[in-house]
């Protein structure tokens, strides 16, 4: 009888024990989000993808993808701290020079790695090294050619007579040229400066995306009509 009430007094023991004892938690993974926030050159081959900057960043991890495959990433690498552009916490992507590429990132938050982002499109504009202008006497315009990239769905053509703002799109195409001879409708103005640039478009993630830059480090060929 005494071992019986040992036995139970020991057993009342544990259960307080682990009635006192803190629950178990387990913490969901953190989940960021993360855009392109601007270019880290004017040849399209590096950017910068941020997330909100009131996260605890320390590192960054980041895969880089050919459009032509998602599922194999053509590059991963590593990134201690991070750059602050635009109020942004960002990673520095070296992706494939004036190639579609996305990439998915990762960052370390209080010292917990986060879950990888989805797929974040870095679609280059067409650079003058990709474009050409053509004067054409008969027509009294110019015909824009632009390099075709893999993975792109298709191309939009701009215009601007100052190359600082109010931007009209001439055409959406498939192609890869486009002949420049009227704007609003009318013939090109003798001595008006016109400047273009081709902006291509991809679906990554189900998603169409544009492709993105700074309006201050574009690259913007000017079309002199004389």
């Amino acid at each position: 009888m005494k071992g019986l009430k040992r036995l139970m007094a020991a057993l009342l023991a544990v259960a307080i024990m682990v009635s006192a004892a803190p629950a178990m938690q387990t913490e969901a993974a953190t989940t960021i989000t993360g855009a392109f926030v601007a270019w880290a050159g004017t040849d399209c081959s590096q950017a910068y993808i941020g997330i909100d900057s009131k996260y605890n960043v320390t590192e960054f991890w980041y895969k880089v993808y050919d459009m032509a495959d998602l599922t194999n990433p053509v590059k991963t690498a590593h990134q201690d701290g991070y750059y602050t552009v635009k109020g942004k916490k960002c990673v520095k992507i070296s992706g494939r020079k004036s190639l579609v590429t996305a990439v998915r990132i990762r960052a370390k938050i209080n010292g917990t790695w986060t879950a990888y982002t989805g797929y974040i499109g870095i679609i280059p504009l067409h650079t003058t090294e990709y474009c050409k202008t053509q004067f054409l006497e008969s027509s009294r315009g110019w015909k824009i050619t632009w390099s075709k990239f893999r993975g792109l769905q298709d191309y939009e053509v701009w215009v601007s007579t100052t190359g600082s703002g109010g931007w009209k799109m001439l055409t959406r195409t498939t192609g890869t040229s486009y002949t420049f001879t009227k704007l609003n409708g009318a013939g090109l103005k003798k001595n008006q400066n016109y400047y273009i640039k081709v902006i291509g478009r991809a679906k990554i993630g189900g998603t169409v995306a544009k492709a993105k830059g700074d309006s201050s480090s574009w690259w913007i060929w000017k079309v002199w009509y004389f």
